[in-house]
């Protein structure tokens, strides 16, 4: 996978680790995709395996890709979904919030 030069800004990654779940045990995924930018890949190694987040801003809106080894909150849109280990793909459009 490419990457952006801004894969170090964890906000607009929305990579971070659950507070009630030390180690990685549990993340939550909360991006912040900037139109200016366009995407942004990311990779995290973690104790529990490599988390990988990816945005792309598209005509019509934004899609969203998450690979996890743990549980994960994935909060998009206003919306939180909790997800298993695995592969997601997320779609918002531009103004509603959809998925």
């Amino acid at each position: 996978m490419d990457s952006a030069a801004c894969v170090g800004s964890a906000d607009a990654a929305g990579i971070f680790h659950a507070e009630e779940d030390a180690g990685y045990f549990g993340l939550i995924y909360e991006p912040h995709p900037d139109e200016r930018i366009g995407w942004l890949d990311a990779k995290l190694n973690t104790r529990r395996g490599t988390v990988r987040a990816r945005w792309n801003c598209e005509d019509g809106g934004i899609r969203y890709t998450l690979e996890t080894p743990v549980d994960t909150v994935a909060r998009i849109g206003g919306k939180e979904e909790q997800v298993k280990p695995g592969r997601y793909t997320f779609w918002q459009s531009y103004g509603d919030g959809s998925r």
